[in-house]
């Protein structure tokens, strides 16, 4: 017969000395260059607390599993999994949302977690553990249920503030920077995922249940680890414009303020706007990388008027508004340019990559370059 409790008394020291591993490397690994990464530094931060408190948690358990209790296990591991909820939402929240931590949100964190775990350690302290307590096992039940409950509404609160910042993103980027977030997205939904499992899983007074936990959380923890370490030069890039920066104000290229004609979804005839159509009609939507805040330098404007126009007038981003202007283009040289392969073309409105050029193009238009070529009565490339 497989002692798991032996196992589960090896395994233990190994999972202690992983989490504190991973915990140090994140707060001493540095990056070249001097970005401001304040958001990003920050949540690494964090979330390299939750490592380490899992670790000294965990090192708690090891030290009472003299006592063989299982009650022990499930309450170490309950009250490490509060904190590591908290701790790793507010870290990975932080990467999308610069402001997101305050100090009403961290007492916030700290009562919920005094609620949980305070009335759960005294009902443990004054009962006998050697034997059942069905007070206990409400208790417990009752701590899981909140932990639960609360990592639903941290996922709610990240989730709105991941799709803000990746809308940002596409108002300032043409090419899409948005996707850079989706680890962060991936990640969160990880932890939840873990924990749910967990929580659940600590309610079974098994050691080999917790045992396949920890090997769980290895692989876990570790792709968390390298998604965190390898967004750091996409941060750079990032950051910055995530940041709040709506009390910009710089004049249009008139100095004088934009104003509506009085007509829903007709963009009024300023000079700002002439400007942004005459330089479309140039053609410097085809330059790779373009991003806003270069379209309102070349036009003496500022982004932020051009976002107005983008986003109230034509209902687009700035990413959407450039991708579809490059596959108008496309469309255009499809048919003047029958020669040309369709690969070349999309490289020539910066569109390089073959399956995302179909892919837009398709979307747009309704059908890929290809079909459109030929029910156009051009040979395909």
């Amino acid at each position: 017969m497989i002692d798991y409790h032996l196992i589960y008394r090896f395994i233990l020291p190994l999972h202690i000395l992983f989490c504190l591993l991973l915990g140090i490397c994140f707060y001493l690994i540095k990056h070249e260059g001097k970005p401001k990464l304040k958001g990003y530094y920050i949540g690494r931060h964090i979330i390299a607390a939750g490592y380490l408190l899992l670790g000294l948690a965990c090192f708690i358990e090891y030290y009472f599993l003299q006592d063989e209790s299982i009650y022990t296990t499930q309450i170490v591991f309950l009250i490490s999994n509060a904190f590591d909820t908290s701790l790793f939402a507010l870290g990975l929240t932080k990467m999308v949302d610069i402001g997101f931590i305050t100090r009403r949100r961290i007492a916030m964190e700290a009562a919920f977690i005094l609620l949980v775990s305070g009335p759960l350690l005294a009902i443990y302290i004054s009962i006998d553990t050697a034997s059942p307590s069905l007070t206990l096992q409400i208790a417990f039940l009752c701590s899981v249920a909140a932990i639960l409950i609360k990592q639903i509404f941290n996922y709610h609160a990240f989730r709105k503030r991941y799709i803000a910042a990746k809308a940002q993103l596409d108002n300032y980027y043409s090419n899409d920077m948005g996707v850079h977030l989706d680890w962060v997205n991936s990640s969160f939904v990880l932890i939840t995922t873990l924990m749910i499992i967990a929580l659940v899983g600590c309610t079974i007074p098994y050691f080999w249940v917790v045992i396949t936990l920890i090997l769980i959380i290895w692989a876990s923890f570790l792709y968390i680890f390298i998604s965190t370490i390898n967004y750091a030069p996409k941060i750079m890039l990032i950051e910055y414009i995530l940041e709040d920066n709506d009390n910009r104000k710089t004049p249009d290229i008139a100095g004088t303020p934009v104003q509506t004609d009085g007509k829903t979804g007709q963009a009024p005839q300023i000079p700002v706007f002439a400007a942004l159509d005459k330089w479309v009609a140039e053609g410097h939507f085809t330059s790779p990388g373009i991003t806003i805040e270069e379209v309102a330098s070349s036009i003496g404007t500022n982004r932020n008027k051009i976002s107005l126009h983008l986003n109230t007038y034509l209902n687009l981003s700035f990413r959407e508004w450039i991708t579809k202007l490059r596959i108008e283009k496309a469309r255009e040289l499809l048919l003047t340019k029958p020669d040309l392969p369709i690969s070349e073309i999309g490289t020539m409105v910066s569109i390089p990559n073959r399956s995302n050029f179909d892919k837009m193009f398709k979307k747009i238009i309704g059908e890929s370059p290809s079909v459109y070529r030929r029910k156009n009565g051009q040979a395909d490339q």
